[in-house]
This record gives C-alpha cells, sequence and structure tokens, in this order.
C-alpha cells in the first residue's frame, strides 16, 4: 500500500469496520504536496507560509482530527485514523525537498 488513508475509507464503509485490520506500514512516507505555475516564486510563498502557519499552530491537529476521527457528514462514517508517528515528524519539520 501507498496511501494507508485510502485503506482506512474502505475499512470505515465495510458491514461491520471491527472484522478488519490495517496492517503493516506503507513504504513511503510523505505528505502531499501542492502543485504551482514554475517560477511563481511569490505564490509558492505564500502557500508554505500558509501551510507552516498551519502546522505550527496546531491548527492542523484539529483539521486531522474532525476529518479522520470524528463522524464525517452526511452518512457520518468515522475513519478513526490516527496521526502515525510519521506523519507528526513531517508535520514537525516541513520542507519542500523531494524527499
Amino acid at each position: 500500500m501507498m496511501d494507508d488513508i485510502l485503506l482506512a475509507g474502505e475499512k470505515s464503509k465495510a458491514k461491520d469496520p471491527n472484522n478488519w485490520v490495517i496492517v503493516g506500514t506503507a513504504p513511503i512516507h510523505e505528505i502531499y504536496g501542492c502543485m504551482l505555475r514554475k517560477g511563481d516564486t511569490g505564490f509558492k510563498q505564500v502557500v508554505d507560509d500558509a501551510i507552516k502557519a498551519t502546522y505550527s499552530s496546531g491548527e492542523i491537529n484539529k483539521m486531522y482530527e474532525k476529518w479522520f476521527q470524528q463522524p464525517i457528514p452526511p452518512k457520518n462514517i468515522n475513519l478513526n485514523f490516527k496521526m502515525s508517528d510519521q506523519l507528526k515528524a513531517l508535520i514537525s519539520t516541513p520542507h519542500d525537498r523531494d524527499q
């Protein structure tokens, strides 16, 4: 697997999600990226600053809890997907490197 949150989504739709367990770890650990027009350094700086502010303020934790650990309308499906230690580490040190 490369996208464990997709597995969590599929698990949440099962008749009995408690009968399913996601095992193992994803071979790739990365946060999703944003595509920007090449050479638009001003816009890139705005995006970078907004992401860093979301991470450093702790707002990312509220957003994550809302969408991955609480019932999601309209079907009120709860992914019950806790933030991994790898994701916490990536959030603590944001960067724009390829790896």
